[in-house]
């Protein structure tokens, strides 16, 4: 039942008078009706700014550059493929450790580091491993660093000119050693004169010189023993002259000299 504001009986005023509850609901379908206009114009407005202004700012964060620096050994070709990093994708979607990892499992890459540089560009540096010896092992060569890790495996040509400047060693387990007898010679004994290097018993070294002659170092103090052989030599210019070995193996003690290492 309807129920009205007041009760009239003059016919001519109570045509005036409205039921309570149609003035109720024509004050909710009012309110209904601004409420749906704000919400229009916030949504519109909301709308506008995000593709107006926003998403054409985004288009700025698609990577648009790949430096790449430190490469040598390796092109930067092929760092910017290994890293798997494509242009045209947004800054965000890098995963810069992933990308660290997979270039440093690179066996010429030592260490990788990438930066980003807002908006769109990512900064990739290498530092390569640097090769030094030619290492012969079960029948195959392999291109080593200083560290003995292998940088390039079952090299066929090693005649080719690319390697003409490696020395080359030999023994199981020598590439782990190479760092430390090489630190051990190096201020008594120039590379040149080197040729190669062999590893014996997982103990000592014998050098192979460029002129033919072969010295054996003691399991221990080798730098020791190649001091003692250049005080002989400044001594003595001559008396290693045309010896095919020498044993250092008891030095200071004694030094062995052979015509030839049998």
């Amino acid at each position: 039942m309807l129920k009205y504001i007041a009760y009239i009986q003059d016919p001519k005023i109570a045509l005036n008078v409205v039921p309570l509850r149609a003035k109720r609901c024509g004050f909710i379908t009012q309110y209904r009706l601004i409420k749906a206009l704000v919400f229009s114009v916030l949504f519109l407005s909301v709308y506008f700014i995000i593709f107006d202004k926003l998403l054409p700012a985004l288009e700025y964060c698609k990577i648009s550059q790949v430096i790449v620096t430190g490469a040598g050994y390796i092109s930067e070709a092929e760092v910017k493929n290994q890293s798997n990093i494509r242009l045209n994708t947004y800054i965000w979607q890098l995963q810069l450790y992933g990308i660290k990892q997979i270039l440093e499992s690179n066996p010429c890459i030592e260490r990788a580091s990438i930066r980003v540089v807002l908006p769109n560009i990512v900064f990739i540096n290498i530092v390569e491993r640097v090769s030094i010896a030619l290492w012969y092992n079960k029948g195959k060569f392999h291109l080593i660093d200083k560290n003995g890790a292998i940088m390039k495996s079952n090299i066929q040509d090693v005649r080719n000119t690319i390697y003409k400047d490696y020395m080359f060693i030999f023994g199981d387990g020598a590439n782990l050693e190479i760092g430390n007898i090489l630190d051990s010679l190096n201020d008594v004994m120039s590379r040149e004169q080197l040729m190669s290097l062999w590893f014996v018993g997982h103990r000592r070294w014998n050098i192979i010189m460029a002129d033919g002659t072969t010295i054996k170092l003691p399991e221990k103090n080798a730098r020791e023993a190649m001091v003692l052989l250049n005080k002989i030599r400044v001594h003595d210019p001559n008396i290693f002259k045309g010896k095919g070995m020498i044993d250092l193996r008891l030095a200071p003690n004694k030094v062995y000299i052979a015509d030839s290492v049998n």
